[in-house]
């Protein structure tokens, strides 16, 4: 999903940064992405809002699943700070999330000039304070 976060984590919320959040097994995934094809400057690392989602033992294996939130380099506020890339960054989106440069998926969402979200077509079936985000899995997964 693509949520937004207070900027500076304190409410209230005066600027606001857009983070895709995803579950996955324990491990140091990245996320790579890209506008319109041009790749944003970055790989981008978990932030520090990912938090342990669940623990389970299967297979005679422990394993443990994470909620990974990767904070997006903008911030989208009525009074942007100088040398601050700010949303939108309007386009598709496309963006490519590895784990020791394994591919896991590919999400992809479109941001429209005015800064919304094209919706997906499930985003409407149930109410959610998240914007759905469109999942390929990885071939062979």
């Amino acid at each position: 999903v693509l949520v937004f976060h207070p900027a500076d984590d304190k409410l209230p919320a005066l600027a606001e940064q857009p983070s895709v959040v995803v579950a996955l097994r324990i491990g140091q995934p990245t996320l790579s992405c890209s506008v319109g094809g041009k790749p944003l400057a970055a790989t981008l690392e978990p932030s520090p809002r990912s938090a342990p989602l669940a623990v389970a033992w299967h297979d005679h294996k422990h394993v443990g699943w994470w909620r990974y939130d990767f904070a997006l380099p903008f911030v989208a506020s009525d009074a942007p700070q100088a040398n601050q890339p700010t949303w939108p960054k309007a386009g598709a989106w496309e963006c490519v999330m590895k784990d020791a440069g394994k591919v896991l998926k590919t999400l992809a969402f479109t941001v429209e000039e005015g800064g919304r979200l094209r919706p997906s077509p499930e985003q409407a079936k149930v109410a959610r304070a998240a914007w759905l985000i469109d999942t390929k899995p990885a071939p062979g997964r």
